[in-house]
């Protein structure tokens, strides 16, 4: 039957959503984990994004009809344009967050970068964010019927808006927060933009019916 989200069946995926957003908050409260380290760690989720619309892009298949040239040629150039995209980016981050030295300090330093690439707590979070972005496309893609909606063209540049959207925010949050020496409070206030962004895409991405069997 036809179901009109958010409803009921969005509720899994918002729930991990969040639980997994709880991760970064320990890291902040208990890890001491600093501006530099979180804005790496929503970089990375990027590319678990990048990865799950490759995904979505090879398996939809709107209303049934097989594969076209034309779909394998976007899925590729989606690949190249946004691997670029995010490589560039993520050059950005780096060198900003880890190497540049501002009048009140540095907000990292390359023998920090080379820690917190090696921290086990950055995996171990890459990890659950992997589980929850994985579980979102099974959940909505395949089991919610977007695959049967959704086009390649649909599919390419919807997720350039989170990026944008989030990016902008963290970094804004990022630099006031490094600006007052990174107090907890300010960190936490990053982690809740970041929350509250994530539920803004949840929402707006899953707002079309879904279809789901009784």
């Amino acid at each position: 039957m036809t179901k009109t989200a958010p409803d009921k069946h969005t509720l899994p995926t918002l729930a991990l959503l969040l639980l997994t957003n709880l991760i970064p908050i320990y890291l902040v409260l208990f890890d001491q984990w600093t501006v530099a380290q979180m804005v790496l760690l929503f970089w990375l989720e990027n590319v678990i994004i990048g990865i799950m619309n490759v995904l979505k892009m090879r398996t939809c298949q709107p209303n049934k009809r097989p594969r076209s040239k034309h779909n394998r040629e976007m899925t590729t150039f989606f690949m190249i344009h946004y691997g670029g995209f995010t490589f560039g980016h993520g050059i950005f981050v780096i060198a900003f967050f880890f190497f540049v030295e501002f009048d009140y300090g540095t907000l990292a330093s390359p023998y920090t970068f080379s820690q917190v690439i090696t921290d086990p707590n950055l995996w171990w979070t890459m990890l659950a964010l992997l589980i929850s972005h994985g579980f979102s496309y099974y959940w909505h893609f395949f089991k919610g019927g977007e695959r049967m909606r959704e086009t390649t063209d649909s599919l390419f540049f919807k997720p350039y808006a989170r990026v944008v959207v989030l990016h902008i925010t963290i970094i804004g949050g990022a630099w006031l927060a490094a600006s007052l020496k990174q107090p907890i409070w300010a960190l936490l206030v990053l982690v809740f933009l970041k929350i509250l962004v994530d539920m803004g895409s949840h929402y707006s991405s899953h707002k079309k019916p879904l279809l789901f069997n009784k």
